[in-house]
């Protein structure tokens, strides 16, 4: 007889009702507890033994850096994501090693050939997936250390992501998320810090989400959704994603990769020192290097404060979202 899932589901929860053992309801200093007890499972089926683990963040997803024999590397516990989707981002991470000269964190696979595990003895309705990537070594620039030469190559790194994305054929169908006019008034939509939703926030936000909502369709209807314009894109590229060294620039934490317009990732930069000094000068540097690579023409330019204020609305940024709803490009 096959178990069918939501069965097993509704049998799951029954059991942490009995056994008290909700991993919600736990405070955040036990959640993490428990998920490095978690960790030391799932590690050992990926081969490490021994190793000494160093807690770094309890957010969406719980990470801890791996320091073992064979080098350092980032464990990573997936608490909002399918395991499907996890498997999409690692896809385009391995693509990206194998035939990109980026260098980028790669997943370590387990004793079984596996790129995640899974365990279901933690607490929750649902096993969450465990990764292992390379370590990477570098340095996350202070804001006001990010000259016009820092962003002309963020746009040379920009642009060799959607090269590569523009020729590369995954081997199943992706489960990431798309960054589109819908997304935007999604009612599961988090917003900021607070994770509010949609239904949640006060009537004027609504109303300005509802006209970012309609500039994207103008967004849509103009660009349409080629893959010579639409495709899968980071989505997070700001400075705290990306670490220098001397000679190169290192994407980090694909986490929220998904399908967007290219013009997006560069919307996501360009936010960062907007309404700062020097702005003029790091966009056309940004610009430049991109342009080095990957064909951009000007009157594409025009989009970029609607991606903006997107990103904005993707921080609770509400000012922001109002002021870039009627700031024309050549104004920003």
């Amino acid at each position: 007889m096959v178990e069918l899932p939501h069965v097993k589901c509704k049998q799951r929860e029954a059991e942490m009702v009995l056994n008290g053992d909700n991993f919600e309801d736990l405070s955040e200093k036990e959640q993490i507890y428990r998920l490095r007890q978690f960790a030391d499972t799932a590690l050992e089926k990926f081969g490490f033994n021994p190793y000494r683990l160093t807690f770094l963040q309890h957010l969406v997803n719980t990470t801890f850096r791996l320091d073992c024999d064979r080098g350092r590397f980032l464990v990573r516990i997936h608490r909002a994501r399918r395991r499907t989707a996890v498997a999409s981002e690692l896809t385009w991470l391995e693509a990206l090693a194998r035939e990109t000269t980026v260098p980028v964190q790669i997943p370590r696979r387990s004793l079984d050939g596996e790129m995640i595990v899974l365990d279901e003895q933690i607490g929750t309705l649902e096993p969450y997936p465990v990764t292992v990537l390379s370590w990477l070594e570098g340095q996350i620039l202070p804001q006001d250390h990010r000259s016009p030469h820092h962003f002309y190559k963020l746009g040379q790194l920009v642009a060799k992501l959607h090269n590569h994305v523009q020729h590369w054929k995954p081997p199943f169908e992706l489960d990431r998320p798309f960054y589109d006019s819908a997304h935007v008034l999604r009612t599961d939509n988090i917003f900021g810090e607070e994770t509010v939703t949609y239904k949640q926030l006060p009537e004027n936000v609504q109303g300005h989400l509802q006209t970012l909502h309609e500039q994207l369709q103008e967004v849509e209807q103009r660009l349409g959704k080629n893959r010579e314009q639409f495709g899968l894109i980071h989505s997070d590229l700001s400075f705290g994603n990306v670490l220098f060294t001397a000679e190169e620039v290192l994407p980090i934490d694909f986490d929220d990769c998904g399908f967007g317009y290219y013009l997006y990732d560069l919307a996501v930069i360009l936010a960062g020192p907007w309404e700062k000094p020097g702005f003029q000068q790091r966009r056309e540097a940004l610009l430049q290097g991109y342009r080095e690579i990957c064909e951009l023409p000007d009157e594409h330019l025009n989009h970029i404060p609607t991606l903006m204020a997107m990103r904005a609305s993707s921080l609770g940024q509400w000012d922001r979202v109002k002021t870039l709803l009627h700031t024309p490009y050549a104004d920003l």
